[in-house]
């Protein structure tokens, strides 16, 4: 599942995921499945903790991934209303472990300011 897909491609593949009839119970995703879609997720695997941006020369750079992107996609797993009433996150390279628990740990900073 990746963000560029429309929202009814989205839909059919979320379902066809959450059917516990279909063969299909694996699913490789980007970020895009911690975008307002209910997937009956018991284990995320973090394939990697970084994640590529545009900087302001229009450059590609690559970014560690933030709390608050990490936490909404770890939340995915063993979410309310799952069939998982508890879910596991982990990563995919041994090396990433303790770095995605350093981020899963970190306290998310409020939002001060709501720009319009």
């Amino acid at each position: 599942m990746v963000g560029k897909n429309d929202p009814g491609t989205k839909l059919a593949q979320a379902k066809k995921f959450n059917d516990p009839e279909d063969p299909c119970k694996i699913m490789v995703a980007t970020d895009a499945i911690g975008m307002g879609l209910n997937l009956s997720i018991k284990r995320i695997i973090f394939n990697s903790l970084v994640k590529p941006s545009i900087n302001e020369k229009g450059e590609k750079e690559m970014d560690r991934i933030t709390t608050s992107q990490a936490l909404q996609i770890a939340g995915r797993a063993g979410r309310f209303s799952s069939a998982f009433k508890e879910g596991e996150v982990t990563a995919m390279h041994r090396d990433d472990l303790p770095v995605l628990q350093e981020i899963l740990s970190r306290t998310v900073e409020p939002i001060e300011v709501i720009i319009t």
